[in-house]
């Protein structure tokens, strides 16, 4: 897709999920602070990077429909929800009743990014899509690419400490143990994710591998750390996460389609 097709319809797609969070925010949310400029104009930006993370999956992708929309919804919301489960381990002063909100925000969210998606490429209509690439599941390949998510997460983890330590230290953290065994879940959940990915991506297997970091790094992590005011992060521990995330998340992605996607037998990579 040229890019200034890609930019314009990223840009519909992204004035979309801002008012659809807009909405949803305050529907679902506690009242926050009226957002200064600064603010809005980092969310902008933000919904721009993962809008147009969904028009360039939802291009790619040979599937239409239902379909399509299926995927991008597994992406837009699936990526996300995963994340949030870490609020339920990590004392970061969520309220338990909050939770269940930022997940159906979140629904809400993922649901119309994957439905103007779909439309801002045109797929909407049911007609037959062209097929998709078969990427066999094989589970050995699949636990492999699980483990090597708990890797990246501790290792940049040990790499960010130093600069999050004076925010952590204090507060109730489970045990390493218990940490270990949500990273294996997720990078259970995010595998599945990639290979879904890999299905939808009709280019070689480096095209899939830059396109399931890129999500990764940017639905997992950029755009969420990029806007301002958290409520739980201060500025100082959300710019070392946004780092931290988006940099281990790329290199997961891409390993993950390396491990999950083999060379195909016509010589495709």
């Amino acid at each position: 897709m040229a890019p200034l097709k890609l930019f314009g319809r990223g840009a519909l797609v992204a004035l979309g999920l801002t008012v659809v969070q807009a909405i949803a925010a305050g529907v679902l949310l506690r009242p926050t602070p009226e957002p200064g400029a600064s603010t809005l104009t980092l969310a902008l930006a933000a919904n721009l990077l993962a809008a147009l993370v969904y028009v360039h999956l939802a291009e790619r992708s040979p599937a239409r429909g239902g379909p399509l929309v299926a995927f991008l919804l597994a992406v837009a919301f699936g990526i996300p929800a995963i994340y949030l489960v870490e609020a339920v381990f990590f004392d970061i002063g969520m309220p338990s009743r909050e939770l269940p909100m930022m997940y159906l925000f979140s629904l809400a969210v993922g649901v119309v990014g994957a439905v103007l998606a779909a439309g801002a490429t045109g797929k909407l209509s049911a007609r037959a899509p062209e097929p998709q690439r078969p990427v066999p599941f094989h589970a050995g390949r699949f636990a492999l690419s699980a483990l090597s998510y708990v890797f990246f997460y501790f290792a940049a983890g040990m790499m960010a400490w130093p600069f999050l330590k004076f925010f952590y230290e204090g507060r109730a953290m489970p045990a390493v143990a218990q940490v270990a065994l949500l990273q294996v879940f997720r990078g259970a959940a995010l595998s599945l994710i990639v290979w879904l990915i890999a299905r939808n991506e009709p280019g070689g297997r480096g095209r899939a591998a830059f396109s399931a970091g890129l999500t990764l790094s940017v639905i997992g992590g950029v755009a969420p750390l990029m806007v301002p005011d958290n409520p739980y992060l201060p500025d100082a521990v959300r710019h070392v996460h946004l780092v931290e995330v988006g940099v281990s998340n790329f290199l997961f992605g891409a390993l993950a389609v390396w491990l999950i996607r083999q060379v195909q037998p016509t010589g495709g990579t």
